[in-house]
């Protein structure tokens, strides 16, 4: 039925969908021109408006609320754009001194550190790329995909490695400890692991308001464990630090 209502060579002007849910298509439909939704309550209203009823001249005014403001989105774009940049400039800065004129003075963690701005850039850059596209209506479905596939796949590989940079780094990787045992090795596993399967669901879940609201509680759950888990290990390297310099200390000879 769908296949005819949207063939172009039909006469229908207008396809509603009766429905108290949202619903979503895997393909883009550009005929008929007006494709909407409408309640349960609405539609069986306008239902008898959709075909002759003997004589009589119907008609009927319907508004129709377009979900994205593309007009707001359109201008938060340049600001993605210019954010990007910058985070980019920073970044090939950073670079070029870790790895060209202070590359004898830097410590891995700092070259590390390299990869959070460009990460960074990436992500806001595809976003403002994503906020410039409004209302998402092409013939072709494909650059669409790829888009929410370069989004997915930042955001996903960014945040996972993020968090388990600093679950790392509250532990005292490159500072108090210099080797990753088996137990912590699996541990930084179990924090990646965790991060993208959340971030998988969250992005899965996005055309389902019920189910994303139940992920995104789950997802600032896993946020407020992984928050209190790192404070007490940074509070542990802290104390231990604390207890290396007083215990150097006193070693120090009074000539000194």
């Amino acid at each position: 039925m769908i296949k005819n209502a949207t063939n172009a060579t039909n006469r229908i002007s207008g396809l509603i969908f009766i429905s108290d849910q949202d619903i979503t298509s895997k393909s883009r439909y550009m005929n008929p021109k007006l494709i909407s939704i409408a309640s349960r309550t609405d539609g069986l209203a306008m239902k008898p408006f959709s075909y002759e009823l003997g004589s009589k001249n119907l008609s009927f005014k319907m508004n129709h609320r377009f979900v994205e403001n593309c007009y707001v989105l359109y201008g938060l774009a340049p600001t993605f754009f210019f954010t990007s940049t910058i985070l980019f400039i920073t970044s090939a800065i950073w670079i070029s001194f870790v790895y060209g004129f202070r590359k004898n003075s830097s410590f891995p963690i700092q070259k590390i550190l390299t990869i959070i701005p460009v990460l960074k850039g990436i992500e806001v850059m595809l976003y403002g790329l994503d906020y410039q596209k409004c209302p998402w209506v092409w013939e072709d479905i494909a650059p669409e995909a790829y888009l929410k596939m370069g989004k997915v796949t930042s955001v996903t590989f960014s945040y996972t490695f993020l968090h388990a940079f600093l679950y790392m780094l509250c532990r005292g990787w490159s500072l108090t400890i210099h080797t990753v045992d088996r137990n912590q090795a699996t541990n930084v596993t179990m924090v990646m692991g965790l991060i993208y399967l959340m971030y998988s669901a969250y992005f899965l879940s996005i055309d389902f308001s019920g189910m994303m609201e139940f992920v995104n509680i789950v997802l600032a759950f896993v946020y407020l464990i992984l928050g209190i888990i790192n404070f007490q290990s940074l509070t542990k390297q802290i104390y231990l630090v604390r207890q290396f310099l007083l215990n150097a200390d006193e070693t120090i000879p009074a000539a000194f």
